[in-house]
């Protein structure tokens, strides 16, 4: 673990416009790195925090009892993970969070994510904002995936990694601007 770097954050960050106070309360003073591949959280783990993403891209899926594995999203920098769990205040994690690519991530543990909230209206506004952008994006992304054809769900992914900044995944396996 390192000590924070505010070189990472940007505007859509959730914790981008927080004072120094504000992020000691929540928590939130360390970045964490994953490498590529590894499993950030696993569906039945017990629930230690969520994660904001700093850098790097993250696979978000879901086995089914049946052992069907179903992509829900890729994350990118600014977007939460985990956090949904923490709010709806489960003992386990959901889903499976796996590195898509190096990571950098800020740790949010759970209990001074939850006292933090209660004590800073700000913290909670911009947490609201941030959860409903990416409720947003999926049910966008869902609509696509549902009743779009093959061209209509290549043509989302493609706008997406642009609108997004994030790298897009090419043949070699390394991100492509």
């Amino acid at each position: 673990m390192e000590e924070i770097a505010c070189a990472h954050c940007t505007p859509k960050c959730l914790i981008y416009h927080l004072t120094r106070a504000e992020l000691a309360e929540l928590g939130c003073s360390r970045l964490v790195s994953y490498p590529k591949q590894s499993m950030v959280f696993a569906q039945g783990e017990d629930l230690r925090g969520g994660f904001l993403i700093c850098r790097g891209r993250v696979a978000l899926f879901e086995l089914d009892p049946e052992g069907n594995c179903l992509l829900l999203a890729i994350a990118g920098p600014g977007d939460l993970i985990g956090v949904e769990d923490l709010l709806a205040e489960q003992e386990q994690y959901s889903i499976y969070a796996q590195a898509m690519e190096d990571l950098k991530l800020r740790f949010l543990p759970s209990g001074s994510f939850h006292s933090a909230l209660q004590r800073n209206s700000n913290l909670s506004y911009r947490l609201s904002t941030t959860l409903s952008e990416q409720v947003v994006r999926l049910r966008s992304r869902l609509l696509v995936t549902a009743y779009g054809d093959i061209r209509q769900r290549l043509i989302e992914v493609l706008v997406s990694c642009l609108r997004d900044n994030h790298h897009c995944p090419s043949s070699g396996g390394e991100g492509v601007d």
